[in-house]
């Protein structure tokens, strides 16, 4: 786990505080034991912070049991958030109560970065997931190693050099019951299709992390494309939006909405797609209402984007 190491010394440094998000599954034990050794060496302060979803009834209190237990014995704080999810999309609901629970914890521990243990498998799930869905270059790259104050050091660890970690440390991990069912979709991708697909390329994992990075590097030239033609505005002339190539347009509608409502996620596709047919057709002042009160708006030849709901 040398890597692992290296990317907290990378990052951290001297009398840090981390957020680490703990499950108390194999992984987040794993980024919680190097971690705890990282700190002890450098005077950094950990917060464990775990979120009870509520949805797993005895079982998800015996995980924030466990979880609370390897705080203690390690002398480190423990925050819990407990929850009780109900209803469709739970496993987007929970990705977002975790994050705004670590966010909330970030600024009150004044902490530098939340560390979670998403490692290189989950990353192979992630691109394929966004390809399934229509994502841009800015899905097919997956997740960055740090990005929002969440710092991944797991990501370029397999699950299975995870998991032969705890049996040599001989560390003690809960298991989620959950992760097999083929309802939700990350499961069915992770026991479905990556098996399907490595029939084909027995290196299908290693392929489509190598091809993320590629879509990576795109993605950041057409966004330093985009904010040069903005130039810090969320406005901008059609006549001269018109002149950019095609992926080069689609950037600045991105870029614009992220702008505007000062969010670092994307627009889906099809709502770029709108604004497009929107700018293409140039017939009067018409709006595309966006996620976030956002709305885009075409007026005499120029292009705005005001954030909030209309």
């Amino acid at each position: 786990m040398k890597q692992v190491e290296d990317v907290l010394k990378n990052y951290c440094s001297k009398g840090d505080t981390l957020i680490v998000g703990v499950s108390g599954g194999p992984d987040s034990v794993t980024l919680l034991n190097i971690t705890g050794e990282f700190v002890k060496q450098n005077d950094c302060t950990v917060v464990v912070a775990h979120v009870n979803h509520g949805i797993r009834g005895k079982e998800a209190d015996l995980d924030e049991e466990f979880v609370c237990q390897m705080a203690q014995v390690r002398n480190m704080v423990c925050e819990v958030k407990n929850d009780n999810l109900i209803g469709s999309g739970l496993e987007e609901k929970g990705r977002t109560l975790r994050r705004e629970f670590f966010n909330v914890l970030r600024e009150k521990h004044d902490a530098k970065y939340i560390l979670t243990g998403h490692n290189s498998d989950d990353q192979v799930e992630t691109i394929l997931f966004n390809f399934l869905r229509g994502s841009g270059a800015s899905g097919l790259a997956g997740m960055q190693q740090l990005h929002g104050g969440f710092l991944k050091p797991l990501l370029g660890v397999s699950r299975e050099e995870i998991i032969q970690y705890i049996k040599e440390k001989e560390l003690k991990c809960r298991t989620d019951e959950s992760n097999f069912e083929l309802k939700y979709m990350r499961n069915f991708i992770r026991h479905e299709l990556v098996p399907r697909c490595k029939i084909v390329n027995s290196a299908f994992g290693e392929t489509l992390v190598r091809n993320g990075e590629i879509f990576g590097q795109i993605d950041e030239w057409l966004k330093s494309s985009a904010l040069d033609f903005l130039q810090q505005r969320i406005h901008f002339s059609l006549h001269d939006f018109k002149k950019l190539q095609k992926p080069v347009q689609r950037a600045v509608i991105q870029e614009s909405y992220r702008s505007g409502t000062g969010s670092s996620y994307s627009l889906p596709l099809k709502k770029v797609m709108e604004v497009e047919k929107l700018l293409e057709r140039n017939v009067g002042s018409k709006r595309i209402h966006c996620g976030g009160g956002g709305t885009f708006r075409l007026n005499k030849g120029t292009v705005y984007f005001e954030a909030r709901a209309c």
